[in-house]
């Protein structure tokens, strides 16, 4: 361990303490936007279901603070930071956090602050303004491998929690739901939701809420946050979910095609170095989330935005019929 690394971790211990004596007022926000705990200058960053800060003092840090009923979250960021760190700490690309303590009573976590924006705004900035392209593949072919590794490995315990819940039900309840709808693409979906999909590979480790505003890109690679949904589940699960987003951003006003096709298919590239994977399964895990995303905006008058543009519904109809009929190689 480095000297580097060493003051973290003692700095993290020092910490802990300080939100352990003073758990109840961080957690209610009643200490004031911004103060002085031990040392430390905490800045209140949001508070809703959770509480989270900065905290500033040798080193910065994430403090994210849960609700008392919520202890089983905890257990999961505890699963999803050691679990990650062991099987890809020496992985290039991989930038952690490193240094994290994870509390069941009260439940918090804090954790190296990652100084690096989320991928959804380099993926804006390279996509649409055009600026640094080669930045943007080279992000998410890093993602790939990453994933890749992580997928590879079967060494999740066997009590590890399930991950979040699969996407089929949903979409075959939503679908029943609009059947009073005669529209085609609610019609196909309905039909192609019937059908066992996704798969039957065994369980691996998943993240389970991979949206790239999770992923943060910084000097040394690719940091993973908020391990609220992770645990034991289909792979796919997690590699569908940057694919979806890319799809979803195809379909908004005024894509830019080239550019997104581009970064598709260098994270697809990539996710297949650390084994291959079934591109029929994992499509279908596209298509359902694709699927989804175009059911709950034919329940709404606005189709919904990504990217901060708007989805053009008829787009986005053709892309899913064309996903669930042709596959994955087939966008």
């Amino acid at each position: 361990m480095s000297l580097e690394t060493a003051s973290r971790q003692a700095e993290a211990d020092q910490l802990s303490t300080v939100v352990i004596q003073h758990a109840s007022q961080l957690a209610g926000a009643t200490l004031g936007k911004s103060f002085e705990l031990g040392g430390a200058r905490f800045r209140l960053h949001v508070k809703n279901r959770n509480t989270i800060y900065r905290v500033s003092g040798r080193s910065d840090w994430f403090l994210k603070l849960a609700p008392p009923a919520d202890s089983l979250v905890m257990q999961c960021e505890r699963l999803g930071s050691d679990y990650c760190n062991r099987v890809l700490g020496r992985t290039d690309g991989y930038a952690g956090p490193f240094v994290s303590r994870v509390s069941l009573a009260p439940p918090f976590v804090l954790a190296d602050a990652l100084n690096g924006p989320p991928l959804t705004r380099v993926l804006l900035v390279g996509a649409w303004a055009r600026r640094s392209p080669t930045q943007v593949e080279a992000a998410f072919a890093t993602l790939g491998t990453l994933l890749s590794v992580l997928h590879a490995d079967r060494s999740l315990p066997s009590n590890a929690p399930e991950a979040s819940k699969r996407p089929f039900d949903v979409v075959r309840q939503l679908a029943q739901k609009l059947r009073g709808k005669r529209h085609e693409t609610i019609d196909a979906v309905r039909e192609w939701s019937e059908a066992d999909r996704g798969g039957h590979e065994d369980d691996t480790f998943v993240h389970g809420n991979l949206r790239l505003d999770n992923l943060l890109l910084t000097e040394t690679g690719i940091g993973f946050v908020d391990f609220e949904n992770c645990g034991r589940g289909p792979r796919y699960q997690d590699a569908s979910r940057p694919i979806t987003q890319l799809l979803l951003l195809r379909a908004s006003l005024a894509a830019p095609t080239a550019s997104i096709d581009r970064i598709l298919a260098a994270f697809m590239a990539s996710y297949r170095s650390a084994q291959p994977y079934d591109v029929a399964a994992l499509g279908e895990w596209v298509a359902v989330r694709l699927a989804r995303y175009y059911l709950e905006s034919a329940r709404r008058t606005r189709p919904g935005l990504i990217g901060g543009l708007p989805v053009v519904r008829p787009r986005l109809a053709t892309l899913t019929r064309r996903l669930m009929r042709d596959g994955l190689e087939a966008v």
